[in-house]
């Protein structure tokens, strides 16, 4: 769990605008904060959704073995 999220926060601040916005500031530590928290949400709605998606795939598969 904790190498999926490193994973997620690089793969996050690989873009350099985000990073130069997120570090840019007189209170980096809010604006950290707030950039943590929206990249936590979005990554984490990305990752379930993925993870949906994967198991609706996974069901479908052994549907059509079980029918044939």
């Amino acid at each position: 769990m904790a190498s999926l999220m490193l994973l997620m926060i690089l793969s996050f601040f690989s873009n350099s605008y985000v990073l130069l916005y997120c570090f840019s500031s007189l209170f980096p530590f809010i604006r950290l904060t707030v950039c943590f928290l929206v990249f936590f949400s979005l990554n984490l709605y990305r990752f379930l959704l993925y993870t949906l998606q994967h198991f609706i795939s996974l069901a479908y598969h052994f549907l059509i073995i079980l029918i044939s």
